[in-house]
């Protein structure tokens, strides 16, 4: 039987009980029921940007992982990661980075001091689904870090509903 999708799950960080999402810029993974990270569902990663925070402009950056929930010691091979939708508001924008410096299956090492201050050695970019960014393979139970910056404009007008989505492809040979 090969990965099935619901397999294929994206994690908060922050250690293992971690939930919220304030917390998700550091450490391992969350192992707790509410880290994993929901599809259509508004603020299951990033909050709301306030007024003064839309005012002077801000940063955010969220550390996730790829988890291979597959225990049938099947490989998630030739993974690829983008942005399938960035967000639709003009004043914002989002951009990953899987972290080059974490090996498949390891916890990040990446401390920032905040959840505003980038990571040590991060390249964000906007990778498409015409050009997604190759993370390799994953074995079953295993992770691969990843991280997300999401960049307000000063300025930012009040944008309801703001969101964007991430794409992932790989193969299974099952």
């Amino acid at each position: 039987m090969p990965i099935l999708a619901n397999q294929i799950v994206w994690r908060k960080s922050g250690g293992a009980a971690n939930t919220a999402n304030s917390e998700s810029y550091h450490g391992a993974m969350s192992t707790a029921s509410g880290g994993v990270i929901t599809t259509a569902t508004l603020n299951n990663l990033f909050d709301n940007v306030t007024g003064p925070e839309s005012n002077i402009g801000m940063d955010d950056y969220r550390l996730i992982y790829i988890y291979n929930a597959n225990t049938e010691s099947l490989v998630f091979t030739n993974c690829k990661v983008w942005i399938e939708g960035n967000t639709p508001s003009a004043d914002d924008f989002v951009e990953i980075w899987p972290e080059s410096s974490a090996a498949i299956g390891s916890d990040s090492t990446l401390t920032p001091a905040s959840e505003n201050a980038a990571p040590a050695g991060s390249v964000f970019t906007q990778p498409t689904s015409a050009s997604p960014v190759t993370i390799g393979n994953i074995p079953a139970t295993s992770k691969k870090a990843v991280w997300i910056h999401r960049h307000v404009n000063a300025g930012a007008a009040a944008f309801t509903t703001n969101n964007f989505t991430l794409g992932i492809s790989g193969e299974t040979l099952a």
